[in-house]
């Protein structure tokens, strides 16, 4: 026998609450600087509590059937970052954009790593004379560095000798290693 919900209005006002919640997470942490990763003394710092907070909300916007893809976390900290003094330099927009990076390249890899462990998971169970998982998974990640890289290089060659070319680099690396993050952590099979 299936429990229905007899208070139409306590689940509507419990779920507004926690949809307010999630959009008020990230506005909080605009305003908390002391939380930001290590960057040079005096610089800037990017404050990757602002993406951790935005991937919560995709999940509780998920839960709620609201769509809010994880891609609209990317750059956030950065964004941040370069609004404080001395982050719209070149140096500082490289800096901030370089320490998000960070970020998501230790996502990046978490999700590589767990990956490769369950590709050889599958390898162990795969029949005689199939091509290994873990080679694929390898030779994938590869060509994506070596895509990443000339993505980043023809994005750079579109300011021949301008100073703007470290910050489009490091803002390139940034989008592309995070989505790429993301993509890694979606083709994880979730646990049983």
């Amino acid at each position: 026998m299936a429990i229905t919900n007899t208070h139409p209005q306590k689940d509507w006002l419990q779920r507004s609450a926690r949809l307010m919640r999630a959009a008020l997470i990230p506005l909080c942490l605009l305003a908390s600087p002391a939380l930001a990763q290590d960057a040079a003394p005096g610089g800037p710092r990017a404050d990757t509590s602002l993406i951790e907070a935005c991937l919560e909300n995709v999940s509780i916007a998920a839960e709620d059937g609201a769509p809010f893809p994880p891609s609209n976390c990317i750059g956030l900290a950065a964004k941040a970052c370069m609004e404080q003094p001395d982050g719209s330099s070149t140096a500082g927009m490289v800096s901030c954009s370089t320490q998000e990076l960070e970020y998501w390249d230790k996502v990046l890899n978490t999700a590589y790593q767990e990956l490769v462990i369950q590709s050889k998971a599958v390898d162990a169970n795969a029949a005689e004379g199939q091509p290994k998982q873990a080679d694929r998974l390898r030779d994938m990640q590869r060509k994506w560095i070596a895509f990443r890289d000339a993505s980043c290089a023809w994005e750079i060659g579109q300011f021949p000798g301008g100073s703007i070319q470290g910050p489009v680099s490091a803002q390139c690396d940034l989008r592309l290693t995070a989505a790429q993050a993301l993509r890694l952590q979606d083709l994880r099979t979730p646990e049983r």
